[in-house]
């Protein structure tokens, strides 16, 4: 009954510390000596669990002189760098600053582990919400299959020989001399467990599962409690330590299997699971034959990447705009329309100037996510009003960002404000065009397209390209002058964004071609406008086959393959979806040879104004102009494929084809670990340059050649603003900041010098005299 549920649930937590109390004692007894389930470093455990959640009044608190300079330079709220503050040695380390700040030498020592427990009581009764944040994050790692892997060799102790009273004890068990260097010789059994340990996940999501639905179920019986025991020692789990152990969850594990017995010995229990079994297969099955499945996929990749927009920069260019614009006004925009005449573009740029000047901060994240949202948001309204059809909108619209995303370089595209600007809109109003040109064309979509057109124009050079393009298309293949005046009504769509393309290139070529940029003076191809033609006509197949990183034979092997299942499996979920739309006509040849126009072009101009293929910028919308030309290509042969089924084949298709984002998954970790890292120097650098006097620090982002989103490296030391040879960003930030001297900075150092064992590490700003700690 109700007494009896009510009794197992407050059993839970004896259940659990039970259980692990066991499991603790019959390992540790050995080397604890007869004390059973003791830690005495508990309480530096529970702070290395709950490092994310504290702030800098926790320390303050519980007596330790921390600054909040050097709470800052810790980040404590990476969850990744747990382990570092835990063991590391050096003042950016937590355990390591308490013990030089408290002058104790041993983590065991009681006065240790008393402020570790202090913070960590402080944490708990002031903020709360913060400690369940980290406990919920900490739980999450149990179901993520890096996380059990990377650990696994160190848990299994292949690196450590065995303690000598262990190779006795074996020794005497097995009549043999046991080497304690075994443990470097694993068996097939622990080789087979590391195979499969990133499965383990699995289970605890099965045994979790399969417990609730016990503890939800009556009668009440002895799996109700193999339930509970297994429900408490994952709850539990996390609270340990900060590292995912298996053992920690052993009993979970081992329980959960004892639950699954129990239940299946029981009738009914058995029919109530084949029940439920049977739903969830069927649903699975039905979501599998529609653009769900893809869908699901690609919304993954891409808030993978979305989620780290915090990791995006400004380069010079912003800097120098932004001044401009707080000197001159609305005159910037009428001098930018002259050296770079892109009107849609520079008005955002210069609304997003306008917003940064007036707030006083950067607005990087909220800028590239209404950038991103706005390419995204038109092209599956294009998408959706071409098909009817939602959920296919979607699917194919996000797993167009996805693939984007996962093969090419994307710091230039998607994280820098600038290019992001001119270069998103481009590649969104072609991706729009795809599917407006879908289906018979009216007035109003005629319009949209005309809008469409006309946005790319005013937005890139590239776009303007596109226009000339698929004007020029028009004009041959409909030649409407032989129509009479409802032929040129209908064709002024295409020939007032044809026009405005070229009026943005006639500008260019006047006013800025000569313009030596990038050193171009000393490369061989400037100025050579057939030899730049030439290289545009052999960069064309690589670019269509091929993309970003296909610098091998065997890379150029892969991107092809991923490419074309990309374009099979996009192809055939379209088909499904809307089989008349999916079908390719005389617009989507007009479309394929606009994007042929624009690719051309950006690499001759590349080769003719720089004399080398330039830049990550082009390159990238280039690779999504070339996708939606494989796309179109793939359609011909869709359309004579008269297979429709099996159903599940499309979607499982083009859900496979985001593989390549898994290939990427260690630079996004990456990323996220440092992320925090990137905005606390990008908010340390307006701090100071919004402070008084005429000096200031300027805190570089994250230097990590494992991150996704690279910016240009910067020298580090004080520079005189005017002085000569000072790198362009640093005097652009000291005229933006309307600073003399700029200092640039590491993003983790802080007010203090440090000496530690010999190593000396600057302050920032540097200063004279002897080190401020000094850790021997």
């Amino acid at each position: 009954g109700l007494r009896r549920r009510l009794l197992a649930l407050a059993l839970l937590p004896v259940l659990a510390t039970g259980t692990l109390a066991v499991a603790n004692s019959v390992v540790a007894i050995p080397s604890l000596r007869g004390q059973v389930f003791v830690n005495r470093m508990a309480d530096l455990y529970t702070l290395g669990v709950v490092l994310p959640a504290l702030r800098h009044e926790d320390f303050e608190r519980a007596g330790l002189p921390l600054t909040a300079a050097e709470f800052a330079t810790l980040d404590l709220g990476d969850y990744r760098g747990r382990e570092a503050h835990m063991w590391g040695e050096g003042p950016q380390y937590l355990r390591s600053l308490m013990q030089q700040k408290l002058g104790i030498t041993e983590v065991y020592d009681r006065r240790f582990q008393d402020v570790c427990a202090a913070i960590v009581r402080s944490a708990l009764l002031h903020h709360p919400h913060t400690l369940a944040i980290a406990y919920v994050r900490g739980l999450l790692l149990y179901f993520d299959p890096r996380e059990w892997r990377s650990g696994f060799e160190g848990e299994m102790g292949y690196g450590r020989p065995l303690p000598d009273w262990s190779a006795a004890f074996l020794a005497q068990l097995t009549g043999r001399p046991v080497a304690p260097d075994i443990t470097g010789q694993p068996s097939v059994l622990p080789s087979s467990l590391g195979v499969v340990i990133g499965a383990y996940p699995i289970l605890l999501i099965m045994g979790a599962g399969l417990a609730v639905g016990v503890l939800a179920g009556r009668p009440f019986g002895p799996r109700h409690l193999a339930a509970a025991a297994v429900i408490s020692t994952l709850l539990l789990a996390p609270l340990f330590s900060h590292l995912v152990k298996p053992r920690y969850v052993l009993a979970t594990i081992t329980l959960s299997e004892v639950l699954l017995v129990l239940t299946l010995a029981d009738a009914s229990a058995r029919a109530t699971m084949a029940r439920a079994g049977g739903r969830f297969l069927s649903f699975l099955w039905r979501t599998c034959r529609t653009p769900a499945l893809p869908a699901a996929a690609a919304m993954l990749c891409v808030a993978a990447y979305a989620g780290q927009l915090g990791l995006g920069r400004w380069q010079s260019d912003e800097l120098t705009l932004f001044a401009n614009q707080r000197d001159w006004g609305w005159a910037v925009l009428l001098t930018r329309l002259i050296y770079a005449p892109r009107p849609f573009s520079e008005g955002i740029l210069f609304l997003y100037g306008e917003a940064v000047l007036a707030l006083g901060r950067p607005l990087i994240v909220p800028f590239l996510a209404v950038l991103w949202a706005g390419a995204y948001g038109a092209a599956v309204l294009a998408a959706r009003g071409a098909m009817g059809r939602t959920d296919a909108a979607l699917a194919l619209v996000t797993a167009l960002f996805a693939f984007v995303l996962a093969t090419n370089d994307v710091t230039e595209m998607f994280y820098w404000p600038m290019a992001a600007a001119a270069y998103l809109p481009t590649a969104a109003a072609a991706t729009v065009l795809l599917f407006l040109l879908s289906r018979p064309l009216d007035r109003g979509r005629r319009a949209w397209c005309g809008v469409a057109l006309l946005v790319a124009a005013c937005s890139s050079e590239m776009g303007a390209a596109l226009a000339i393009g698929f004007a020029g298309a028009v004009l041959v293949s409909a030649r409407p002058w032989a129509g009479g005046l409802a032929a040129f009504r209908d064709g002024i769509w295409w020939l007032l964004p044809g026009l405005a393309g070229t009026a943005v290139l006639a500008v260019i070529w006047l006013l800025r071609a000569d313009i030596v940029e990038l050193g171009a003076d000393t490369q061989p191809y400037t100025g050579q406008f057939i030899t730049a033609i030439g290289l545009a006509f052999l960069q064309l197949p690589r670019d269509l086959l091929g993309g970003a990183g296909a610098a091998t034979p065997g890379a150029m092997l892969g991107a092809v393959a991923a490419k074309l299942l990309f374009a099979l499996g996009f192809g055939l979920v379209w088909r499904q979806a809307d089989p008349v739309g999916a079908t390719p006509g005389r617009w989507d040849a007009v479309l394929a040879a606009a994007l042929v126009a624009s690719a051309l072009f950006s690499v001759a101009a590349a080769y003719y104004h720089y004399g080398f293929l330039c830049c990550e910028r082009q390159a990238t919308t280039r690779f999504w102009l070339m996708d939606l030309l494989a796309i179109i290509a793939m359609a011909w042969v869709v359309a004579r494929w008269r297979v429709e089924r099996p159903r599940w084949l499309a979607p499982a298709i083009l859900t496979i084809a985001l593989f390549p984002v898994l290939l990427r998954s260690g630079g996004l970790y990456t990323g996220y670990d440092n992320q925090r890292l990137a905005t606390e120097a990008v908010a340390r650098t307006w701090r100071s340059g919004q402070g008084s006097g005429g000096s200031m620090e300027f805190y570089l982002p994250p230097d990590n050649d494992a991150l996704l989103v690279r910016g240009t490296s910067q020298p580090i030391g004080a520079f005189q603003a005017g002085a000569p040879d000072v790198p362009v960003m640093v005097t652009e930030v000291a005229r933006f900041f309307g600073k003399s001297v700029v200092v640039t900075c590491h993003p983790w150092q802080n007010e203090k010098s440090w000496l530690i064992r010999g190593q000396f590490i600057p302050a920032c700003p540097p200063h004279g005299g002897p080190p401020d700690e000094v850790i021997p």
